[in-house]
């Protein structure tokens, strides 16, 4: 900190840095007196900052005079007498018995015959030499420093002087010999400048063209033309050097360059504005970037050949041709995916019949499934390819046949905005797949102690607690009876083992009830999530894992023979 020692200051930098201890004997009387004010203002204490070196108490003792007599009487050692006065009366007091003491010395030492005046000439003349030596003393290194100074240099003095004069006469007659030197230089450096001003005088007009030439490569028009003046490719014949100048010639060229940069900037900008109607992936596969002028050029080239050969009503029936294709695979895919609607319809009857029919678990009193058309905008988007195919099949046949009508082309634009729509809907689709389950919906009514929960989309929270668990459940073991009683027409009746998670969780009666539910199918019902913690009663403990084709494998781990 570059700030004035004072207790304010010193007080604000102890107060933001939290030092450990203050080292005040390094900062003089000044130092000593601050660390005593900020002991006072009590800044120490409350920081928690130690004096070391000397605390506040050892320099309150050396500073007063008072406290340092009695320190030093306590240890007995003897002080000179001395007293302080505290206002002008103890001045006064002080100073007058000073001088009582003093002549009372002159007294006693005059009564003893002692030469007073002469002792204090004596003392005078002893503080004298005291203060000669004292100078002597201070002053002894310099006096030792000079001695020697002057032995080495003032001493040397009269030789330094012969070395110097003879030194002079030497630089005399070098000068003397430069001087003749420089006149001679001077003549053959004047005669030179007149040959060479009368060689410039016979060269200027060639020089120029000269100098012209070498400064070409500086012109914009150079670089791409400058294998054309290389030596091997000039032009030397008479003819050609007496028509124009050289400077007259780099004229000419950057005229013709500014012409030349007119008509390329006019060729960018035409093809810039044509180019930029089409993206990147265009269907004609024109460039849409350029950065040397060569490709301007070809491209300008290649689109005067596209438009002579007619090529765009190529492209036109070529597009037409892949959008019909495109459109009737799509077509025939949505077929394939919807083709097992009916079946699924059938499947949700069944179920449906078998609801209809059974008793019921618990406080369950109906259960009714039925099918919606799916709100997948992507599958509506299939759907409604696939019917305007099937009624335009015809018009979207690449190429003319007996069958198309006279709107075969405003059918075509049509068909291509629905593919447009499904191109939209497919980029804000998260997922990779559509699968057979985005083609419908599944809706579940439930009705538990007359309370009816309408077609909803979900199980879960349905009813009381448990009742989506009781439900799903008994949906499970609906579908698995009717696949179970299809194979059945091709095969004898048999068992179903069964396994499903959270049947754990059901009430006592509501367990019994589903596992009645099952058996009276045939379908032994396996709690997969059991929550017995008693290993004894359990018979078997099975491992289920799925293979690399997602084929499900069961390995037995612990069997109980005493049970």
């Amino acid at each position: 900190y570059i700030e004035p020692i004072e207790p304010e200051t010193v007080a604000a930098i102890v107060r933001k840095e939290r030092p450990d201890a203050i080292l005040p004997t390094l900062g003089g009387q000044t130092g000593l007196n601050t660390a005593l004010e900020l002991e006072k203002m009590g800044v120490l204490k409350e920081c928690g900052v130690e004096l070391i070196g000397a605390n506040a108490s050892v320099i309150e003792k050396a500073e007063s005079r008072e406290l340092f007599r009695a320190a030093m009487d306590n240890i007995g050692i003897k002080v000179p007498r001395s007293e302080i006065a505290r206002s002008m009366e103890d001045v006064r007091r002080i100073a007058s018995e000073k001088n009582t003491y003093e002549a009372d010395m002159q007294k006693e030492l005059h009564s003893q015959g002692a030469d007073t005046e002469r002792l204090q000439n004596i003392a005078d003349q002893m503080m004298r030499i005291d203060r000669e030596l004292q100078s002597i003393k201070e002053h002894a290194t310099l006096l030792i420093e000079y001695q020697k100074d002057k032995r080495d240099l003032m001493d040397n003095i009269p030789q330094w002087q012969r070395e110097a004069d003879e030194q002079q006469r030497l630089l005399g007659a070098e000068h003397a010999a430069l001087k003749e030197s420089t006149a001679r230089l001077q003549t053959e450096i004047d005669a030179t400048d007149k040959e060479l001003a009368a060689a410039d005088e016979q060269v200027r007009s060639l020089q120029l063209n000269m100098d012209a030439f070498h400064r070409i490569s500086a012109y914009d028009w150079y670089r791409p033309h400058q294998d054309l003046f290389l030596p091997e490719n000039r032009v030397s014949t008479p003819e050609v050097l007496s028509q124009k100048s050289c400077i007259e010639l780099i004229e000419e060229l950057g005229r013709l360059q500014n012409q030349y940069l007119q008509l390329q900037s006019r060729l960018r900008k035409e093809v810039n504005l044509f180019t930029g109607h089409f993206g990147e992936d265009n269907t004609f596969k024109f460039a849409t970037k350029f950065n040397e002028d060569w490709e301007y050029v070809r491209f300008a080239d290649e689109l005067h050949d596209f438009v002579e050969e007619n090529r765009i009503d190529e492209y036109i029936r070529r597009i037409n041709d892949e959008h019909s294709d495109i459109f009737k695979r799509i077509s025939m895919d949505t077929a394939q995916l919807t083709a097992s609607e009916t079946d699924i319809h059938d499947l949700i009857n069944q179920v449906n019949k078998g609801f209809h029919t059974c008793n019921f678990v618990g406080v369950i009193q109906r259960i009714e499934m039925k099918v919606e058309e799916s709100s997948n905008r992507v599958v509506n988007c299939l759907r409604a390819i696939r019917h305007y195919y099937n009624e335009h099949a015809y018009d979207l046949t690449p190429g003319t046949n007996l069958f198309s009508s006279e709107n075969t082309q405003p059918v075509k634009q049509e068909a291509i905005g629905l593919l447009r729509d499904f191109i939209k809907e497919i980029h804000a689709y998260r997922y990779d797949n559509i699968r057979l389950y985005d083609s419908f919906e599944l809706r579940f009514r439930i009705i538990e102690n007359d309370n009816d929960t309408g077609f909803v989309e979900r199980l879960s929270n349905v009813g009381s607690e448990g009742t989506d668990i009781l439900v799903k459940a008994m949906i499970n073991i609906m579908l698995i009876n009717v696949f179970k009683e299809g194979a059945s027409q091709k095969f004898k009746d048999f068992k179903l083992h069964c396994m499903m998670d959270e049947i754990g969780k059901l009430h006592p009666n509501n367990v019994n009830g589903i596992l009645k539910f099952a058996n009276d199918r045939n379908i032994i019902l396996i709690n997969g999530s059991p929550t017995e913690l008693n290993r004894d009663a359990y018979k078997h403990v099975y491992l289920m894992t799925k293979g690399a084709q997602s084929k499900t494998r069961i390995a037995r781990l612990i069997s109980d023979s005493r049970l």
